[in-house]
């Protein structure tokens, strides 16, 4: 699956916003706190190495400098892999966003439905990315309800 996404960001505020989201993720899940600089070509993090059935490991395959990012996660379920392909433009940049599980397309209304809140979901991660560069040059925080019920809320630092 691809998703292409006009931002209005520099390539390095995106990549940086995905390194420190990369980063959380690794410290919420046990592993150690690493910067950004760590995340180049052949940083691997493995989670639960001692349990065969639930190891994960994640691997950046490739990482060009503002340009190309390209990590491959695999587990016993299987393995997939995503890359963002940046493209400089006027005012912004271009994101080429692709996903790929390994799996066959599947045929179906349910099936195509799925796949239509998958691109969405992907689109969303790429303007996340955007908002958090956003409000980080703005001097604001923001903090999603996660529920239609309440707002989200974005304040002043």
């Amino acid at each position: 699956m691809k998703v292409i996404r006009d931002l209005e960001i520099t390539a390095s505020e995106f990549f940086g916003a995905v390194f420190a989201e990369l980063a959380a993720e690794i410290k919420a899940n046990g592993g150690d706190a690493i910067g950004p600089e760590a995340m180049t070509t052949g940083f691997i993090q493995v989670y639960r190495p001692e349990d065969p059935a639930l190891k994960v490991t994640f691997e950046i395959v490739e990482y060009q400098e503002d340009k190309l990012y390209k990590a491959v996660r695999t587990s016993a379920g299987g393995t997939s892999s995503l890359t963002y392909e940046v493209t400089p433009k006027e005012g912004g940049i271009t994101v080429a966003f692709t996903f790929d599980n390994g799996e066959p397309p599947k045929k179906g209304f349910l099936a195509k439905f799925s796949e239509a809140v998958y691109y969405s979901r992907m689109a969303d991660k790429l303007y996340n990315y955007q908002r958090a560069v956003i409000n980080e040059k703005e001097g604001f925080i923001e903090k999603r309800s996660g529920t239609p019920f309440f707002p989200d809320i974005r304040k002043s630092k």
